[in-house]
């Protein structure tokens, strides 16, 4: 299990471990080529890149191979097939925003006051909802597909907080696909972003750029 030293906002040290190692690309899968390798080489590892490029799929393949069957699994059958994966046995959970709102109720337990909340809850609040429940289950591993799909500016920063703090400040290793800048800007100087078009590591600076936007 590696382990590596990293710095939050506040600017003190904590540990985080890498329990997903390695993800391999073993077989075609459209849009993505045999032999992609992406060495995980941070706790916080975000898929980037344009539409179409490739990077809910990956995410597809991590929720077949950990058997997740949620309201997504008919495309999903299968495709762990198309990967292979170094690391260490953890606890692994999986939310999938792509396609919108999940009522996640079972992240409530017993909470009948809250699951009847997030059944009643806009997309939005659905998520946050998701989140904060979910921190009580997650003690290894959170794959998190598009979080900020639909979300306000306010919302999108709510999310990055609940990440550092629910998350990685507690020891977990997170794997996230977005589009948005603000979670993406947040998380610049200690997460690793990996461009999924061109199959390489990038820096939040050349992604800024490649994406047309103003570099601070």
């Amino acid at each position: 299990m590696t382990k590596v030293k990293k710095f939050n906002e506040s600017g003190s040290i904590f540990d985080e471990q890498i329990y997903l190692e390695k993800i391999e690309v073993v077989k075609d899968i459209n849009p993505i080529k045999a032999g992609m390798v992406i060495d995980i080489k941070f706790p916080l590892l975000f898929l980037v890149g344009d539409n179409g490029a490739g990077k809910s799929t990956l995410m597809e393949c991590l929720g077949d191979t950990f058997g997740f069957q949620d309201d997504t699994y008919l495309k999903r059958q299968k495709m762990k097939d198309n990967i292979k994966l170094t690391g260490k046995p953890c606890k692994v959970q999986y939310l999938d925003f792509h396609a919108g709102d999940k009522k996640f109720a079972a992240a409530f337990g017993d909470n009948i006051e809250q699951q009847m909340h997030m059944m009643k809850a806009s997309a939005g609040e659905s998520t946050i909802l998701q989140m904060l429940g979910m921190a009580k289950f997650v003690d290894g591993l959170l794959i998190l597909d598009e979080p900020c799909r639909g979300l306000s500016i306010k919302n999108q920063i709510q999310i990055g907080r609940i990440i550092e703090k629910k998350f990685l400040m507690d020891g977990c290793q997170v794997i996230c696909s977005t589009h948005s800048d603000i979670i993406l800007r947040k998380f610049k100087k200690y997460a690793q972003y990996y461009e999924v078009k061109f199959g390489k590591d990038i820096t939040y600076k050349e992604y800024v750029t490649e994406q047309g936007l103003e570099v601070e």
